[in-house]
């Protein structure tokens, strides 16, 4: 091998250590969101129905007709901008669900490890490294070095397209 392709090769590996160290925060990122996605999921059902209920948020509502030769034609139904409303939550929805799944896919296969109760306690309860090993009585650093195993188990799972090559 030459000197520059020696080069290019430890640019190459640089590169993908670092997108790797990226998908171990965006894997955390995504642990630590996840009770939040399913709430926002329930807030935003709860939207929907009151936008069906009550007409459009914040927004003037437009008149719930338009005029034309003779007077005002009346819409039917819901009006475009409570629809447009609707759409729009609909839509986030549908991606926090798909995140959800997703999540909730990578966690099913840490359910047998005899340390997926930190992930639980860290990200979903949010206990620091301390509460976490003296609930489970442990040091610390074996909950440190559980966690990163871990993780990068999920890791794997939720972007498999890493490994896969794209």
């Amino acid at each position: 091998m030459t000197s520059k392709q020696i080069q290019e090769l430890a640019k190459q590996i640089s590169s993908m250590l670092s997108e790797s160290n990226n998908k171990y925060k965006e894997t955390e990122a995504l642990l630590y969101n996840y009770t939040g996605y399913k709430e926002t999921i329930i807030r935003n059902k709860q939207r929907i129905d009151n936008i069906i209920q009550n007409g459009a948020e914040e927004k003037a509502k437009s008149n719930k007709g338009e005029y034309v030769q003779g007077g005002i034609k009346e819409y039917g139904g819901l009006p475009e901008e409570e629809i447009r409303q609707i759409d729009h939550i609909l839509e986030e929805n549908s991606k926090l669900e798909k995140r959800v799944i997703r999540i909730e896919n990578a966690l099913i296969h840490i359910e047998d490890d005899e340390y997926q109760e930190i992930i639980v306690l860290r990200y979903f309860k949010n206990k620091s490294i301390e509460e976490i090993a003296t609930h489970l009585d442990v040091n610390e650093k074996t909950i440190a070095r559980n966690r990163t195993r871990i993780i990068n188990k999920l890791q794997t799972i939720l972007f498999s397209e890493i490994i896969i090559g794209y």
